[in-house]
This record gives C-alpha cells, sequence and structure tokens, in this order.
C-alpha cells in the first residue's frame, strides 16, 4: 500500500528497480537499511548478507515530497509522511495494517474526503 500511496502522491514508479539486487538497493536508499535488531528475519532474505556489511543507511522518506505546497509540486504534510513511512516499514510485524492506516489522522487533515454521494458514477 505504501508504494501505490508514493506513486500516487508523485505520479510517478517509487521504485523502479531493473533486478533484485538493484530494487532492493533502491528500496533501502530510501526507506533505510534493515538491521537485525529492527527485523530479526532480515537475515533469512536472499540478498540480505550483500547489504549487511555495508553502511547502514538511515531513512530519507522526508525528502520525497515538500511538506509545503511549491510552484504546483505535489506535496506531503509531515503527518502524511508519518502514515508513509508506517506504510513502508520493511519489518511485516511493524508495519501497519490498511485497517490501523484508514484510521490515521491524515485522513481527518484538510482537505477532507468529499462524501460517497458527491463521487461521480460510472456509466454502464
Amino acid at each position: 500500500m505504501g508504494c501505490i500511496f508514493a506513486e500516487l502522491l508523485q505520479n510517478k514508479v517509487l521504485f523502479h528497480g531493473t533486478n533484485e539486487m538493484n530494487q532492493l538497493t533502491k528500496i533501502f536508499d530510501l526507506v533505510g537499511t534493515p538491521n537485525i535488531n529492527q527485523w530479526p528475519q532480515v537475515q533469512d532474505l536472499k540478498f540480505y548478507s550483500k547489504f549487511q556489511s555495508t553502511k547502514s543507511k538511515s531513512s530519507k522518506l522526508h525528502k520525497l515530497l515538500p511538506d509545503m505546497p511549491f510552484a504546483g509540486r505535489p506535496y506531503l504534510s509531515p503527518v502524511g509522511t508519518d502514515l508513509l513511512q508506517k506504510l513502508l516499514t520493511l519489518n511485516p510485524e511493524e508495519r501497519i495494517s490498511a485497517a490501523e492506516a484508514l484510521k490515521h489522522p491524515w485522513f481527518q487533515e484538510y482537505p477532507l474526503a468529499k462524501d460517497k454521494s458527491l463521487m461521480p458514477k460510472a456509466s454502464v
């Protein structure tokens, strides 16, 4: 869900890897390199040993989108960035669920969602 959320906000693919290693590099460059303290099962992943010896990277997610509108570019408030961070948490046991995500304060920020009755209807 986190990737789709970010892609909708940016209007482009979030992680466009060319192979498994390249894909993992792109993910870890943005959300940080996991370690066994944060995610004990990470050591069981196929390519984790390749990243284990590299310098641990911290999350750059806050740099993905500005937190204020700027020249028509998409932006995300700090509360929205918090939701995105929770959706992109690498450890599946720590990641927010869809039900929890829907209760996140970001959905209460302005502009509020429109009532379903105001949404366009598909013509069949």
